[in-house]
């Protein structure tokens, strides 16, 4: 029972500091490109209040159609990883492209270990480039 206890806190203390991580680096995002808009606000605590509800009504919508929808938590768990591979494959290109001599060289490595993990997960992969590309089209509109 303890040890459940234990995993169970563990589980919500992370998920409550990807959360609040989440809503800092939309408030972060916005008061940089939108410094006038409501999630580029702070309250009174220093919480960013509206960032922090775009994120909780991500989350519940996210669940609600995960309930709904009646889809095995196995399909969207390896969708997430497409999502967090396709992450970690920018990242690694992006350190290809920045660093020098042997980190460049471990930096390589990385971005063919990415590549291959993205081709082992197969149709999360498709799914993780087309919600890639379609965050691509967006911002492309949101630019002034």
């Amino acid at each position: 029972m303890l040890i459940s206890l234990v995993g169970f806190l563990a589980c919500f203390a992370t998920i409550n500091l990807y959360t609040q991580s989440l809503s800092r680096m939309i408030w972060s995002l916005a008061r940089e490109y939108r410094p006038a808009s409501a999630a580029a606000r702070v309250s009174v605590k220093g919480v960013p209040t509206v960032a922090t509800l775009i994120v909780g009504a991500t989350l519940t919508v996210s669940c609600l159609f995960g309930y709904w929808s009646e889809i095995d938590i196995d399909v969207f768990l390896t969708l997430a990883n497409g999502i967090f591979v396709v992450i970690y494959l920018f990242a690694m290109w992006s350190a290809v492209r920045l660093l020098t001599g042997w980190r460049k060289n471990l930096a390589v490595l990385s971005l063919v270990l990415c590549v291959v993990v993205l081709f082992s997960i197969g149709l999360a992969m498709l799914y993780a480039i087309a919600m890639l590309a379609l965050l691509w089209v967006l911002v492309g509109k949101l630019k002034p």
